[in-house]
């Protein structure tokens, strides 16, 4: 998804482990999170925010984005 959305994709500095919103571990690519987009531009009601999303893979070009 996100290299079919052209967002860049970089290794991320500060790796974490990924919980869901329970606490519980999710049980895929080692729970761990290592990669994020780019900078990406969000626009909502006028408003530009710029930040970077978390990406975990799933295979088949698919990907769960998450915020740090």
């Amino acid at each position: 998804m996100v290299k079919w959305l052209g967002m860049i994709c970089q290794q991320k500095k500060h790796l974490y482990l990924l919980n869901i919103i329970l606490g519980d571990l999710i049980n895929y690519g080692g729970s761990i999170i290592n990669l994020e987009t780019g900078p990406v531009i969000i626009k909502i009601e006028g408003r530009e925010i710029i930040m970077n999303f978390n990406i975990l893979p799933l295979g088949n070009d698919k990907a769960v984005l998450g915020m740090p």
